[in-house]
């Protein structure tokens, strides 16, 4: 199996201003203990922490909002759930930036961002986890506008919580 390694590392170290960071972790990569979790906000957030820090990827990526992820919140009689996205795009078409986007289509993920104000928010938990999207696009012709659109989508019952 394919073990990914982050689009990062195929795309160079340099992070432009304006770009958000993505930090994504494929459930796979969790260890069985943490299924067993409890979502309590602090206490999870706490318990992964201390499991699950050298196993995060990541991406940088133009948003396509003003915002780091977008939340929609929605009542029913189930109770309050936040349709959360993070979109955004990234140019990049070497063979191992393709490879490794493609790939990424087969899990879903724990996310967490940083906000402007350096802060890292984590989005979503195992029971929660997000689905990967993208689409490629060539741009105009005569222009080089080859980039990845790309999309993390998923609904959860909890507020993104701030990562210690």
């Amino acid at each position: 199996m394919f073990r990914l390694t982050g689009i990062s590392q195929n795309c160079g170290g340099l992070q432009p201003g304006g770009l958000l960071t993505v930090e994504y972790l494929p459930l796979p990569y969790l260890s069985a203990s943490a299924e067993h979790l409890v979502n309590s906000e602090n206490s999870f957030v706490g318990a992964l922490a201390s499991i699950y820090t050298e196993n995060w990827l990541s991406m940088q990526i133009l948003l396509s909002t003003d915002r780091e992820w977008k939340d929609s919140v929605r009542e029913d009689e189930q109770g309050r759930f936040f349709d959360r996205t993070v979109e955004g795009s990234f140019a990049g078409s070497e063979p191992p930036t393709k490879h490794e986007i493609n790939q990424m289509k087969q899990y879903r993920y724990l996310l967490r961002v940083r906000d402007r104000a350096g802060r890292r928010w984590l989005l979503n938990d195992p029971e929660t986890a997000f689905k990967f999207t993208y689409s490629f696009s060539t741009g105009n012709k005569g222009t080089d506008g080859r980039k990845h659109q790309i999309k993390w989508a998923g609904q959860t019952p909890h507020e993104a919580v701030l990562w210690p």
